[in-house]
């Protein structure tokens, strides 16, 4: 998640994790889990998620899915003052996990997530001509 053991800190640096794959969903989960799960997945950025981030996945899935829940039961009462705050700290925590994920425009461009550069003709020419001059100079140090 968004620095912490996702591969981009909020400057666009790799944290040097393995891209070990994404992480497996879970077995037993409802199918509104389940929907939700593959949801999330379809939504978060590449090179965000790493399997050992399923815990933290499926934990923001399950929250999704039961802050959906409170939020129609405070829209069928809106005085039911437990619910609606049983509701807004749903929200609240799925924001914070959520931002982890880049899952908000904000969280993408803090954690710099792009498309990757490519390099132009000219770019590409100066980088051959370096690794050539490189070559030749260790050539000639014998290296």
């Amino acid at each position: 998640m968004g620095g912490i053991g996702s591969g981009a800190n909020q400057n666009g640096h790799t944290d040097g994790s393995a891209q070990d794959g994404l992480p497996q969903k879970p077995g037993g989960l409802n199918k509104a889990c389940s929907d939700c799960w593959d949801d999330l997945l379809s939504q978060i950025p590449k090179g965000i998620l790493r399997t050992v981030d399923g815990i933290q996945l499926e934990t923001l899935t399950k929250l999704v899915v039961q802050g959906r829940a409170l939020s129609q039961i405070a829209m069928a009462n809106p005085s039911g003052i437990a619910t609606n705050r049983a509701w807004l700290a749903n929200a609240d925590i799925v924001r914070k996990l959520s931002g982890l994920f880049g899952l908000s425009p904000t969280d993408r461009k803090r954690m710099d997530i792009t498309a990757p550069k490519i390099e132009t003709e000219n770019e590409r020419a100066f980088r051959e001509l370096m690794e050539r001059r490189d070559a030749r100079a260790e050539a000639r140090n014998g290296k």
